[in-house]
């Protein structure tokens, strides 16, 4: 699930960026100064820590708080990132709705990557009634309803996903993780054979796959996916995953 978890979180930064651009209008000084910040978050977090603290020590700048968020968040100080995206998704009256949708969205995020489901599934919740146009918010949410086992909640999110863009890969592959929770594996197997048309080789894809195909019998099938895994992303967590899966069918 770690893939899901980053590209969406990844999608919603961008996102955000854009539309704090828009609301930016013509102040190229701070849209310059968000953009700069906004990248060191992403890439150097502790640099982007510093310069949102920085930036917030002139005054109570909702970019700012953003970009501090975004730091905390790719350091691993999911807690705190959660807390201030909740904060400036309530209070923040210049913010649209689908700007606190992403706010929420991402709060949602960094609340599940702790363990905190039920609240993540609240942030969630409130991202899909703000704003129910983005499929990546459906994802989001089955992703969390994943994590809790409820693989039919899921799937009806999924699917909706699936209807506002069936060309959005990650929703396929998730599809395909309810569809074999629910030991629906044909069904699974028909999602995850179309997710990896949209995403040849991708890892996760092929790890999925492989466990589908080891459910179902076909354990050559199954070996053949994950060896590929194992030759396309050598040091990946799904190639040491796939190595696990080939050792315990060898024991067998």
């Amino acid at each position: 699930m770690n893939r899901g978890f980053q590209i969406l979180c990844l999608c919603h930064v961008c996102f955000f960026v854009a539309c704090f651009q828009a609301r930016a209008g013509n102040h190229d000084g701070e849209l310059k100064r968000y953009n700069q910040c906004m990248l060191q978050s992403r890439m150097h977090p502790e640099n982007g820590i510093e310069m949102a603290r920085t930036w917030l020590a002139e005054g109570d700048f909702s970019a700012a708080k953003h970009c501090l968020a975004t730091g905390k968040f790719f350091s691993g100080a999911y807690e705190a990132a959660a807390t201030i995206f909740e904060n400036l998704a309530t209070t923040d009256d210049d913010f649209t709705d689908q700007l606190r949708s992403q706010l929420f969205s991402q709060a949602g995020h960094a609340r599940l990557l702790i363990g905190q489901s039920e609240k993540a599934l609240e942030n969630q919740t409130a991202a899909i009634n703000l704003f129910r146009d983005g499929p990546q918010f459906f994802l989001d949410r089955a992703i969390t309803q994943i994590a809790l086992k409820d693989y039919t909640g899921a799937l009806s999110d999924i699917n909706i996903a699936i209807k506002k863009d069936p060309l959005f890969g990650d929703a396929l592959l998730f599809s395909a993780i309810a569809k074999r929770h629910l030991k629906d594996f044909v069904g699974a197997l028909a999602d995850i054979n179309k997710a990896l048309m949209l995403l040849p080789n991708l890892p996760a894809a092929l790890l999925e796959r492989g466990i589908i195909f080891n459910l179902v019998g076909q354990a050559e099938n199954a070996v053949t996916d994950w060896k590929k895994i194992i030759e396309v992303a050598p040091n990946s967590a799904e190639a040491r995953s796939a190595k696990e899966w080939i050792d315990q069918i060898r024991i067998k």
